[in-house]
């Protein structure tokens, strides 16, 4: 099991946030909601990506350990 590392935590919290963005009714708001929510989502989506290759190179390194 691998710890939580800080870009995971990082990404969670932009996830809270984003998911807070795109459950609000914005179509009553100013456009600029939207386009901010939309980037936020954006920031998440490469979090977790990149969160994701940080775990898989962590794995890999502590297999490496172990051997």
């Amino acid at each position: 099991v691998s710890p939580a590392s800080s870009w995971g935590k990082l990404r969670t919290r932009v996830q809270a946030v984003e998911t807070g963005c795109l459950i609000l009714p914005l179509a009553a708001w100013p456009p600029i909601w939207f386009s901010t929510a939309t980037v936020i989502m954006w920031v998440a989506v490469v979090l977790t990506v990149l969160t994701g290759i940080d775990y898989v190179i962590s794995a890999i390194k502590d297999s490496r350990t172990r051997s």
